[in-house]
């Protein structure tokens, strides 16, 4: 199940099969791919879509998605204590304040949220060095 997203709009993009990211850092390219199933699975987004728009929402071809619909599906993502215990603003706040801040109290948790990370999505990662344009292994 994936959903393509042009202006906002949410439609059906059951062709979808990864998901890439590209982030570019002041020495390093980083290029992360996901398999959109295994997230959804991990993640329970069927089971989410499911609740909110009835089972028959999985027969159907086309099926169009209200805002509130969309809302509460959402929600219902952002609610997840999906990453050791918290929520994605709540990791990705813990993850801000131990790498850009280095508030080392946050070792432990910060750990833990990027091993949850990489079972929920099971990244496939490259890193380059932008300076040698080499594959950098860590």
């Amino acid at each position: 199940m994936g959903f393509y997203n042009p202006d906002y709009e949410v439609y059906p993009a059951t062709g979808l099969k990864y998901y890439a990211v590209v982030w570019l850092f002041t020495d390093k390219l980083m290029i992360e791919l996901t398999d959109i199933d295994t997230v959804a699975t991990n993640i329970g987004l069927k089971e989410m879509v499911t609740d909110v728009l009835g089972k028959d929402i999985l027969t159907q071809t086309q099926k169009e998605i209200s805002d509130d619909q969309l809302d509460e599906i959402f929600e219902k993502l952002r609610e997840q204590k999906l990453f050791a215990g918290y929520n994605l603003g709540e990791a990705y706040e813990i993850l801000g304040r131990y790498y850009i801040h280095h508030d080392t109290s946050l070792t432990k948790d910060a750990l833990a949220i990027t091993k949850t990370y990489n079972r929920i999505f099971e990244p496939y990662r490259m890193v380059y060095d932008i300076g040698t344009r080499r594959q950098v292994f860590i």
